[in-house]
């Protein structure tokens, strides 16, 4: 590549979206350069001239580190889908009882009434496929949505 060195073409796919694993092989290998290709993210830097087993483990590695990447994008995904089925109302319920306030609390907050909170927490929970608070907590984190409270409960 004369018109671009190994790094540059990392940065440009990262940039671009590129999500494969990348293996750097090179007949010019540096230590820093090495560095700083597996610091930005690469999977491996084989140096020529490279034995084929090297080279098939490296691929192997990255092809198996993919299909687990894309797993967890797609469990997350289908996370994503099941909280984004829930109403306004019956998400924030449910960052209320993942917050440990308890059902009166939130019923304060909002104010509504302690049975239409038990209401609103049941749905959202059949909603979430969660079966306990603790499962619901997992949940949310896993989101990132316990991280900014928003509403009424953040003003606790």
């Amino acid at each position: 590549m004369p018109d671009m060195t190994r790094l540059a073409a990392q940065q440009r796919l990262r940039g671009a979206g590129w999500t494969q694993p990348i293996i750097f092989l090179s007949g010019h290998a540096t230590i820093p350069a090495t560095t700083q290709a597996l610091k930005a993210g690469a999977l491996d830097f084989l140096t020529k001239p490279v034995r084929s087993e090297d080279l098939l483990r490296s691929v192997a590695d990255a092809v198996e580190r993919h299909r687990q990447d894309l797993a967890v994008a797609s469990d997350l995904a289908a996370l994503r889908a099941r909280y984004e089925s829930l109403t306004a109302r019956e998400r924030e319920v449910c960052l209320g009882v993942a917050r440990g306030q308890l059902n009166k609390q939130i019923a304060y907050d909002l104010s509504l009434t302690l049975a239409t909170i038990k209401f609103h927490r049941a749905r959202g929970l059949v909603k979430l496929e969660v079966s306990s608070v603790p499962e619901l907590v997992l949940l949310l984190d896993r989101l990132g949505v316990l991280r900014a409270p928003t509403g009424p409960v953040a003003l606790r």
